[in-house]
């Protein structure tokens, strides 16, 4: 359990501190069960890390629940292997010579992969779930 404590240290002390730019903490809107619900949602794969920071600057803002941001803005990560395989056999299809270099050793290219599937859908997709695929698709 110490690494959550870990996470809502690091936020507080990165994206909180931040987005406060030198104001009073008092002033912050963000509630922390409220932080608390945004990194559980991360954690359970709603969001991913990206799109929690999003959300996040929204609550400061406004004191907006997270599950409010990410219901009214869409922006729940996309996990659904059959939704995100056709557009990772789309990318691998308009890609042919990334491809055969990454059959051929050039790993650093999953980077490249993911980060089109992640151009495509908004930066909505999972990246576990990209990663994988991308890895049994190329491998094939």
């Amino acid at each position: 359990m110490w690494w959550k404590t870990q996470k809502v240290s690091n936020w507080i002390m990165t994206e909180m501190m931040r987005a406060l730019k030198g104001a009073d903490i008092l002033e912050c809107l963000v509630k922390p069960e409220q932080l608390g619900a945004l990194l559980k949602m991360v954690e359970d794969g709603i969001i991913s890390g990206k799109i929690a920071k999003a959300v996040f600057l929204d609550m400061m803002e406004f004191g907006h629940d997270p599950k409010r941001v990410v219901e009214e803005k869409n922006l729940i990560q996309v996990s659904d292997q059959g939704e995100l395989l056709a557009i990772v056999k789309e990318i691998i299809a308009a890609n042919p010579r990334q491809a055969e270099d990454f059959k051929n050793g050039k790993t650093k290219l999953m980077g490249y992969f993911v980060g089109q599937l992640m151009q495509r859908t908004k930066g909505k997709a999972n990246p576990r779930v990209a990663n994988e695929l991308f890895a049994k698709e190329l491998a094939g």
